[in-house]
């Protein structure tokens, strides 16, 4: 997960812990001081200590759901948008506001993350590429690595 969206999914998930932490102080307060008598003149109420701690376990409760399903949504938000849109019409790549071709996305970006593999009915077959030669049909293609570095990539 890339550093800004995890310091902002921490930010989000601090903040909500830090409400519910702020939710528990006004129930303890309004306990101990009896907000509605101070606030509002309404009738005083006696001191249960055993409403609040019913209260704040209620809430505990609630605000541990509360951070789970927010934890695992922002989670679900960051694997969906690491999805790289494609279009199989034309084969091009969305990147931002502009559609570039495939070609030229991995000679823009970094290519380290892609391997060449068969996937398992095809190493079966016996359908793959003989070492070190490309299947008939397909274009050796030189990328460009950022660092310098080259790899050579069998495209269809």
């Amino acid at each position: 997960m890339p550093t800004h969206i995890a310091a902002l999914r921490r930010l989000s998930l601090g903040l909500q812990a830090v409400s519910f932490l702020l939710l528990i102080s006004v129930i303890w307060l309004d306990e101990t001081l009896d907000l509605p008598h101070l606030l509002f003149h309404a009738a005083r109420t006696p001191f249960r200590p055993e409403e609040a701690l019913f209260e704040t376990l209620l809430l505990v409760i609630v605000g541990l759901i509360s951070l789970a399903l927010t934890g695992f949504l922002l989670k679900r938000l960051v694997y969906a948008q690491s999805f790289l849109p494609f279009c199989p019409a034309c084969q091009r790549v969305r990147r931002g506001e502009r559609w570039t071709s495939a070609s030229d996305f991995l000679q823009e970006e970094q290519t380290d993350l892609l391997g060449y593999g068969l996937c398992p009915t095809c190493s079966s077959r016996g359908s793959g590429p003989e070492p070190g030669r490309a299947n008939s049909g397909s274009v050796a293609r030189e990328i460009s690595l950022r660092d310098g570095k080259s790899l050579q990539r069998d495209l269809r």
